[in-house]
């Protein structure tokens, strides 16, 4: 019994030895097996965050190192992007050259034309659920035709949407939740806006007034806010509105929901003479209020991957180049690039894999990558 007593200390010690090498070991080890992790994918307070000075060396793709590139092919001019993954993105506008919507897929690889009905409106926005859940709107600010598109996985076809007005913007909860807005101006009676809403079965309109909705987004089906024309957004769901004041007095042109409390809006906020105001508005839940970036342009698109990582895009304004601005939690900041002529939209998988879209000088359709060097 002695002598067990005696293995059973000795077999303690040995332990103790062991669990305080471990501890003592040097964390740039990594995970188990020596293999390096990558941090970027989660983003956090002590992560990268673009600052080289706080860089850590256990990272295999590091985000300091990301940058814009432009993607090789002829493009269509392009107003939207969306996708579920880097293997499956959207991108619609118009084909300009044959007068007709035109809808274009990146598998990873290559971007190829999709196969659509003819249609003469451009498609101005898509958006979707999945890879075989996709839907795209026609339709152009002022005119009186339009349309609403879905693909199903293998090819597009109409839905059953008014075909003689023009939509702007779709976004949905979910394939059961979905909304599309637009709205014309008529003769006499000036500008008229509608929003329709998809159950999974048929469209209807939930809304109809003197207003011109130009994009839908939001964090859920009972959370839901349109972007018009002046000082105002939409709020609400289904048949029940109110509007809110924004900082963005000529419009709100894009939306990104972080969550319900963390909404960020871009578009115009007035002009002077020269150049059209930009306005980056942020909500908290309670109040609209505007965020400082310091560019003369208005802006089309916003979309993060964070309340930390959020992306906004902006146009040509009296011949100023375009912009893509970065938001790390605390400010904004300009990106380097380009050059960015005109971009329309911007839709990520995550934060080292964004796509911005648009057209260049020449009038022909751009698509920029944000990720590590190729």
């Amino acid at each position: 019994m002695r002598g067990q007593r005696i293995d059973l200390a000795t077999l303690a010690i040995m332990m103790l030895v062991v669990l305080a090498t471990y501890s003592c070991a040097s964390p740039s080890a990594g995970h188990p097996g020596n293999t390096p992790f990558d941090d970027d994918q989660s983003p956090s307070d002590d992560d990268d965050n673009n600052d080289d000075n706080n860089d850590d060396n256990n990272d295999d793709d590091n985000d300091d190192d990301f940058v814009w590139s432009p993607m090789a092919g002829n493009f269509p001019f392009l107003d939207s992007v969306w996708g579920t993954s880097h293997e499956d993105v959207f991108a619609v506008g118009d084909d300009n050259s044959q007068g007709t919507a035109a809808v274009i897929h990146y598998d990873g690889a290559t971007w190829q034309i999709m196969s659509m009905p003819q249609h003469q409106q451009g498609l101005r926005a898509v958006w979707g659920t999945s890879p075989s859940d996709v839907f795209a709107v026609a339709g152009m600010i002022g005119q009186e035709a339009g349309h609403i598109w879905h693909y199903d996985g293998s090819s597009w076809s109409a839905t059953d949407a008014p075909t003689d007005l023009p939509f702007l913007g779709i976004w949905g909860a979910s394939p059961s939740d979905v909304y599309a807005v637009g709205s014309t101006q008529y003769p006499i009676i000036g500008w008229l806006g509608w929003i329709y809403r998809y159950d999974g079965a048929s469209w209807s309109e939930v809304f109809f007034s003197t207003i011109s909705p130009r994009w839908v987004s939001g964090s859920s089906a009972n959370d839901v806010y349109v972007g018009i024309d002046g000082q105002a957004i939409l709020h609400g769901s289904g048949h029940s509105w109110r509007l809110e004041e924004t900082p963005c007095t000529f419009g709100v042109a894009g939306l990104w929901a972080a969550s319900p409390s963390d909404i960020f809006a871009v578009g115009e906020g007035g002009n002077n003479v020269y150049n059209q105001l930009p306005c980056v508005a942020h909500y908290d839940g309670e109040s609209w209020s505007a965020m400082s970036q310091g560019q003369l342009l208005a802006f089309s698109g916003v979309w993060g991957s964070s309340h930390t990582d959020v992306f906004a895009v902006g146009g040509v304004n009296y011949g100023i180049n375009g912009a893509i601005i970065h938001y790390d939690g605390a400010s904004w900041s300009t990106m380097t690039g380009g050059p960015f002529w005109s971009l329309q939209g911007i839709w990520g998988s995550g934060p080292g894999d964004v796509f911005a879209v648009g057209y260049d000088q020449a009038g022909n359709g751009a698509i920029y990558h944000y990720g590590p060097p190729e």
